[in-house]
């Protein structure tokens, strides 16, 4: 209004100062999303740091959250910045949330083993201290496969003893089975071989 007093023409400046602020704004369009992303995550917290998730196809601890970017440890050592607004429209998988995790451990046994033998082997292991009491730890029969019935140890444990425990247990699972003389079978399959006639459809005859 100034310059339009002393007889300057403004349209095109105006012109010009809504283009330069239109490219501007696309320009931040990525950079705002990050930012808007990160308070998102600041203020509802679905994880903090020293979590395990997983979102935006990686895994790992949350090493820092920040305006625009999250940092990423993979357990195999690799440095990770993801985007917040990649994070923010992504599943959010958070393994460290609750103390306490359920364990199933599941293996197949033969058809001839007895299950109140393979109840007793798995039941075995359940006497692990870090094992806890509530949920009472069960077995399962879970399903009739082709070559094995598979049965489940369901137990619960802390996060933090979570993983060793899980390592552990099947390390000791062949010899529990073995102990209650409870089979572990291989995967089987039966092929017939027809004779000539029977592939012909016919019957032997004189």
């Amino acid at each position: 209004m100034a310059l339009g007093k002393f007889g300057v023409e403004t349209t095109s400046i105006i012109a010009v100062l809504g283009a330069a602020g239109l490219a501007i704004g696309l320009a931040l369009q990525g950079t705002l999303s990050n930012v808007a992303a990160g308070l998102m995550l600041v203020f509802l917290r679905p994880f903090k740091l020293g979590d395990w998730i997983e979102t935006a196809g990686m895994s790992g601890i949350v090493r820092e959250i920040g305006l625009f970017t999250t940092v990423i440890d993979t357990f195999d050592k690799v440095y990770i910045s993801v985007p917040n607004s990649s994070i923010w429209s992504s599943n959010i998988v958070n393994h460290s949330r609750y103390q306490i995790r359920r364990l199933d451990l599941d293996i197949g046994i033969a058809y001839e083993s007895n299950l109140d033998d393979a109840e007793a082997a798995l039941m075995s292991l359940a006497t692990d201290p870090r094992i806890l009491p509530d949920p009472e730890p069960r077995f399962l029969v879970v399903s009739y496969a082709d070559s094995a019935i598979i049965v489940r140890l369901r137990v619960h444990a802390t996060y933090y003893d979570f993983f060793d425990l899980g390592y552990d247990l099947h390390r000791q699972l062949k010899g529990a089975m073995a102990a209650h003389n409870v089979s572990i079978p291989y995967p089987q399959r039966v092929i017939r071989y027809a004779s000539d006639d029977e592939a012909d459809g016919s019957v032997g005859g004189a």
